[in-house]
């Protein structure tokens, strides 16, 4: 017959070995990391140069500038035949914005000047005359805008010869922006160099 104490003896030792294995059993909670004081770098996009912008680019906004409307109409017809891009009515549709502007439809500033010549007026003084010189007031410029946020992202100019002859001004104009337009052409597709024989 067991004594009660040995009893006593056993079930505390029974106890003490199941609250052992219970604690090694139960999930214990991962340690506390510290909150850290610095804050982690912002993450900002890695920036895109204009050229890149440009070859994504496929849909343009024309916009005519100041001035005469011939260098619009050139580089209107020169952006319809190349494939690259859509020409499309609604600046918020298109990936750029192409502004061009030209000179006054004069085609230059005037400029008078008074020579005496052998006129007399009832008077007999000699009479003033006024003689006119056209010059070129300004070059045709074409500026090329993301849409979405109106950076720049090409520009250039061409000065337009000057003539005192209306058409030959006119004839200058188009020589002027079929130059611009090609510089903007040549820079998204530079033109293959000739083969060397």
């Amino acid at each position: 017959m067991l004594r009660p104490l040995s009893c006593l003896c056993m079930l505390s030792a029974l106890f003490f070995s199941v609250a052992m294995c219970a604690q090694d059993a139960a999930p214990t909670a991962p340690p506390q990391q510290a909150p850290t004081t610095e804050a982690a770098p912002a993450q900002h996009p890695p920036a895109v140069s204009a050229l890149s912008r440009l070859g994504v680019a496929h849909k343009a906004y024309l916009k005519r500038g100041t001035g005469n409307s011939i260098p619009y109409n050139v580089i209107s017809a020169a952006f319809e035949a190349w494939p690259r891009f859509t020409l499309v009515r609604d600046p918020d549709k298109a990936d750029i914005i192409v502004e061009i502007s030209a000179p006054e439809e004069s085609g230059g500033v005037s400029i008078s000047g008074s020579t005496t010549i052998p006129s007399y007026s009832s008077e007999g003084r000699p009479e003033p005359a006024t003689t006119t010189h056209s010059m070129p007031a300004s070059k045709v410029e074409m500026v090329v805008l993301d849409q979405h946020n109106h950076l720049r992202l090409w520009f250039g100019s061409e000065q337009p010869k000057g003539a005192m002859k209306q058409r030959a001004r006119e004839d200058h104009l188009v020589d002027a922006a079929q130059a611009l337009f090609t510089r903007f052409h040549d820079r998204l597709e530079p033109p293959e160099a000739p083969e060397k024989k």
